[in-house]
């Protein structure tokens, strides 16, 4: 799987955010506000899929307290952002498609016991990497697409990748649980990265200009067919 992680990275790098592929000396305001915003992404998604990852290495539902501290700390930081140079991207949207990826997640990586525990746990660690990989680039102002995007950048993905599949394959063990790191990734990388990230670019688009191209992890891995079991909200 590590190179196909390098094949997708390269593709989401190419195709994200037309509006970074420049590099700027220092970051402006909408982009300091912008990388400010998908640093709460990345904590939000952490943070939610710990709480799933608690409830499902104890096979209990999950713990309300700590979706909502994950909710409110996002709804906060997300007004900090703004009152310091408004940018694009409002809570309830974002919060809504981050949200749907961590059921998208949920759906996948079932069950409940230290290894569904343990996926859950590293899918929220990735997204949140990828997503900190973005606030980084966005408020250093450095290329994420195009030909040439920014080589830390690339290798900050990179890095997340590997810890994904090193996650994975420890946790399977030698008795697999349900949902593989393929799964994992292409849910990742479409659902809580690409689709959040479109909202949150540095600079305010044009009118009818496209903000990304979707492109997805190439990879010939059958997705689980796992009935779904679901750790209630």
């Amino acid at each position: 799987m590590k190179g196909k992680s390098i094949v997708m990275i390269a593709a989401l790098a190419a195709g994200m955010l037309a509006s970074t592929t420049s590099a700027q000396a220092s970051a402006t305001v909408p982009q300091k506000c912008a990388s400010s915003k998908q640093k709460a992404v990345a904590k939000k998604e952490a943070s939610k899929l710990g709480c799933y990852s608690k409830a499902a290495g104890k096979a209990v539902q999950v713990d309300q307290t700590c979706l909502m501290k994950a909710d409110t700390g996002f709804t906060t930081a997300f007004t900090k952002a703004d009152a310091k140079g408004v940018c694009e991207g409002t809570a309830s949207a974002v919060e809504f498609t981050v949200d749907h990826c961590i059921d998208q997640l949920n759906a996948v990586l079932t069950g409940t016991g230290k290894c569904p525990g343990a996926k859950l746990k590293a899918a929220g660690k990735n997204g949140s990497a990828k997503a900190g990989c973005w606030a980084k680039a966005t408020a250093k102002g450095v290329p994420t697409g195009g030909s040439n995007p920014d080589p830390a950048f690339v290798a900050c993905l990179q890095k997340a990748d590997t810890g994904l599949m090193n996650a994975f394959t420890k946790a399977d063990g030698s008795t697999p649980c349900a949902g593989t790191e393929a799964d994992a990734a292409n849910i990742v990388d479409s659902d809580c990265i690409h689709a959040v990230m479109s909202q949150l670019p540095p600079s305010r688009r044009a009118a009818g200009t496209a903000s990304s191209i979707r492109v997805r992890r190439a990879t010939t891995e059958t997705r689980s067919t796992a009935t779904p079991v679901r750790r209630t909200a």
